[in-house]
């Protein structure tokens, strides 16, 4: 039963208010208004042999006072911007949301714990929602749902290990903590201007995409993962390996994700995401906050580069990249998406890793063995997030590691993920008992549309001919089109295209009108040269088709 003890968050006064960050801003630019609540992480223990309900309570209340995060919510300042709104203690302890749910006494806790899922929380309303699992009146697992707003993965690990700390008596304070107000936008401004200047810089020319086969992608699409526990053979080889290379095996799997990528797609200079938590100082691992930004690592490499300089290619930039994480991520995509920057394309990077310590309960759910485990989902296509086609995701203890391979449309249309994950697991195998060797000698097939696309345009962009064409007449005033790639005067390779109108468009209506429905295309960019021919001009074309030069 759903309860609210006291008044809600929106009544009350604020203890103070601050500027949003830089991460905070970003996941907001990319999560809908109704998608937030979804967003959430969970703080789940089974306390052994289980607790009262006023001694969970009363850790939940300390654990709440000690971080100025969970006592937050969305709000609007007179300008209507959004800022972090901070509750003293008293009243967050009076307004947090939580229900009980009773067990069936035959039932394990850790096995229940295991199967939670978080309770929505609403941001513009909490930060978080309680929730006690009992046996006969005495609570067995307590899990606490937090807007994924207000707290990242490092946040979730340190809540996790302190509620565990104070409901099992080990603890009986809260450690002091830095706040999350620290971190605002306000109070690392002049960091935060230099750090996104950085990006500017490495982005510029960088491609704008990774073409693995062209198409429409629509308003959603499936995304289909397959994922396994790795074998201990090869766990030992990647840090055996990350030793003799004086690097991270972070680097050793960005590499083999990078390697897999080449190989599919026949590119070597290479835009890849991934997630750094913007935490170099101990006291930085106390705090509770949402500070985990995206970053944009490239490398630009060359098929004549061994395995080991690959290695290091993606060591540099990843430390690069670590140490401008503090950047504004939101506004850095909205530049590489400004006319003049934008090359044709909206940007999107080759592929996504992400590298973690795991959570206890990571490991003992789905993936439990070496066969992999397929999964899929739709997801809203959002152009602007900058997500990626192929996604590495790892987890990591002493005691196992687990890898999930996620593929959107245009890459498991070519290829199962079950395999594109093996592909990556032989690719990681061959960096560490090989890297003298090239990185055109991995064992990886490319995928079977690449013969077929068109290489060389100055975005980084490879373009299949179908989608060009679609694109190029997909405005209702054109009825046939001619396109070719050629070398203009400073030597980049343009898209050249000609297209012919039964009703007389201006060409700015055109490339607004391209734009737009170049964002959810794959392998199409919007022409550098254009074109227009009336209807009542003679001119012979070829027909409805493009053929490329």
């Amino acid at each position: 039963m759903e309860e609210h003890l006291g008044d809600r968050l929106t009544s009350v006064a604020a203890e103070r208010v601050f500027a949003l960050n830089h991460a905070q801003r970003r996941v907001l630019r990319n999560w809908s208004v109704e998608e937030r609540p979804g967003k959430v992480v969970e703080i789940i223990v089974a306390p052994p042999g289980g607790c009262s309900a006023d001694a969970a309570h009363t850790a939940l209340h300390r654990l709440i006072a000690a971080h100025e995060a969970l006592r937050s919510r969305l709000a609007h300042d007179s300008n209507g911007t959004l800022v972090q709104q901070v509750v003293d203690a008293t009243t967050a302890a009076r307004t947090l949301g939580h229900h009980h749910e009773e067990l069936d006494d035959s039932l394990d806790p850790g096995e229940v714990a295991a199967r939670l899922r978080p309770h929505p929380v609403d941001p513009e309303k909490a930060a978080s929602h309680c929730t006690l699992y009992t046996v006969r009146g005495r609570v067995r697992v307590v899990m606490l749902s937090v807007s994924h707003v207000f707290a990242d993965g490092v946040s979730q690990q340190l809540l996790v290990r302190t509620l565990e700390a104070l409901l099992t008596g080990v603890i009986t304070e809260v450690p002091a903590a830095l706040q999350a107000g620290a971190f605002s936008d306000e109070r690392v401004a002049a960091v935060l201007e230099a750090n996104t200047a950085h990006w500017r810089k490495v982005l510029l020319r960088a491609p704008r995409a990774c073409t693995y086969s062209g198409g429409d992608r629509g308003l959603t699409e499936v995304v289909r993962s397959a994922g396994v526990v790795v074998e201990s053979a090869l766990q030992q080889e990647v840090r055996a390996a990350a030793g003799r290379l004086r690097t991270s095996p972070f680097v050793i799997w960005t590499t083999a994700a990078q390697l897999l990528t080449s190989a599919l797609c026949g590119r070597h200079d290479l835009v890849f995401r991934c997630t750094t938590a913007n935490r170099t100082r101990a006291a930085e691992f106390g705090v509770v906050a949402q500070l985990a930004q995206a970053v944009y690592p490239r490398v630009d490499g060359g098929s004549a580069d061994t395995v080991g300089e690959r290695v290091r290619q993606v060591h540099t930039a990843v430390l690069a990249a670590q140490h401008h994480g503090v950047h504004d991520a939101a506004a850095l995509l909205d530049w590489l998406d400004s006319p003049g920057v934008r090359a044709g394309a909206v940007f999107k990077p080759a592929f996504e890793i992400n590298h973690a310590a795991a959570l206890r309960a990571d490991l003992s759910t789905s993936l439990v063995s070496t066969t992999p485990v397929e999964e899929e989902s739709s997801v809203r296509v959002d152009p602007p997030a900058a997500n990626a086609d192929l996604a590495v995701s790892i987890w990591e203890e002493q005691t196992g590691a687990a890898v999930v391979l996620s593929a959107r449309p245009p890459a498991w249309r070519q290829r199962e993920p079950a395999r594109l994950l093996a592909d990556l697991l032989a690719t990681a195998r061959h960096l560490c008992q090989a890297p003298q060797d090239k990185v055109t000698d991995v064992a990886v097939e490319p995928l079977p549309a690449v013969a077929g696309l068109l290489h060389g345009h100055h975005s980084g962009v490879s373009l299949d001919v179908a989608t060009t064409r679609d694109l190029l007449l997909s405005h209702p005033a054109v009825v046939a089109c001619d396109f070719s790639l050629h070398v203009g005067d400073a030597g980049r390779r343009l898209l050249r295209a000609e297209v012919r109108l039964d009703v007389p468009t201006p060409e700015h209506r055109l490339r607004e009108w391209y734009a737009g429905r170049q964002r959810r295309l794959s392998g199409a960019v919007v022409p550098d040269e254009l074109v227009l021919i009336a209807a009542d001009e003679l001119r012979r074309f070829s027909g409805q088709g493009g053929h490329p030069a």
